[in-house]
């Protein structure tokens, strides 16, 4: 585990970081650190850092604090044509994760008794990765992906409520 609050330029290289690993590198844009925008709270686990671009007709929003992220899509529509609503998250996963493959072998349950186009992540047995996606959300034309920060896989991470800037 790693703890301690940051510098905001270090939470700016940090949170840049954990989007060019999750993201392929196609759709990473040259200049992400400079679309980066922190947001910090008087609660330093609730600060955020943010950002939104266009690569190729496909919108990407990346909200993170340091112990979640959420990535929001709205994919072109040569991106996801034709694929039903109930299939575009792992075809978002696929499309634009660097581990979408992977991705897309955790088991998810469909929650429409939640939400319409709500579905939970699952785990899979021995494997405790961040990439293991907790839920996947698709409304109309945009899909929301909800990831953790907490792995046993990495150097570093965090659990829910860790501090950042």
């Amino acid at each position: 585990m790693h703890g301690g609050l940051l510098t905001p330029d270090n939470a700016r290289f940090e949170a840049m970081l954990w989007a060019k690993e999750l993201l392929k590198p196609e759709w990473v844009p040259p200049d992400l650190g400079d679309r980066l925008i922190l947001l910090q709270e008087e609660d330093p686990a609730q600060s955020s850092v943010i950002c939104r671009f266009e690569v190729e007709g496909t919108s990407i929003q990346i909200t993170q604090r340091r112990w979640a992220m959420c990535v929001v899509v709205k994919p072109s529509p040569a991106l996801l044509d034709g694929v039903p609503a109930q299939e575009m998250g792992p075809a978002v996963m696929r499309a634009l994760f660097s581990r979408g493959e992977a991705m897309t072998e955790v088991p998810a349950t469909d929650r429409r008794d939640l939400a319409p186009g709500l579905w939970l992540g699952g785990h899979v047995p021995g494997r405790l990765v961040w990439w293991d996606w907790k839920a996947w959300y698709a409304e109309g034309s945009s899909v929301a992906i909800y990831f953790s920060k907490f792995s046993l896989d990495r150097q570093y991470s965090f659990m829910r409520g860790a501090a950042w800037f």
